[in-house]
């Protein structure tokens, strides 16, 4: 099971044989980080021991500015991986987001996309900007995802999650050796 997840949200791409058999997204519920890292513990745990999945690989988590941001995705993480683990999935390992991003062929935006979102969009703030890149990457993922697994999903965290699972497949020696 190939994992992408945030303070908010559990998406999910279940693979048998190589193959995708399964994938989802499940949001997490709650009024505070604390209630909702509890509700992420307990809807990851029921879906592991469900789908039996034998080995989770979740999106490793990136740099964040944000102190409370990283605090709550550092607790969120926490609960998903011992949820997992509690459910019986015993080999858990990690993917850096540019690492599958590359891979798959939906990394950062290169100087001469960038500058031609601002060519054709003057005079708009550094955060539009950054918004529409990162968009731009996300629908490249769906595209990418939706073709290779014959698929229709408009959802980027799942299709973040088929992502990753491309890249597990094709480079699962990696994976194993680069979380060591």
């Amino acid at each position: 099971m190939t994992v992408d997840a945030s303070l908010n949200s559990f998406a999910f791409s279940l693979f048998e044989d190589r193959e995708l058999s399964k994938f989802g997204k499940m949001k997490f519920e709650g009024n505070n980080i604390y209630e909702k890292t509890i509700d992420a513990g307990k809807k990851v745990n029921a879906l592991m021991q469900t789908n039996n999945p034998g080995i989770m690989v979740i999106e490793r988590p990136i740099f964040v500015k944000s102190p409370a941001v990283a605090s709550g995705l550092s607790m969120s993480q926490g609960a998903i991986v011992a949820a997992a683990a509690l459910a019986g999935i015993d080999k858990i390992f990690s993917v850096p987001p540019l690492t599958w991003q590359s891979y798959i062929g939906t990394k950062l935006l290169t100087a001469a996309e960038k500058k031609k979102i601002r060519t054709d969009n003057p005079k708009k703030t550094t955060s539009w900007y950054k918004k529409v890149e990162r968009d731009s990457r996300k629908q490249k993922t769906i595209r990418t995802v939706c073709k290779k697994f014959d698929v229709d999903i408009g959802d980027n965290d799942i299709a973040d999650s088929m992502g990753i699972g491309i890249y597990c497949i094709d480079n699962w020696a990696r994976v194993e050796y680069n979380d060591q």
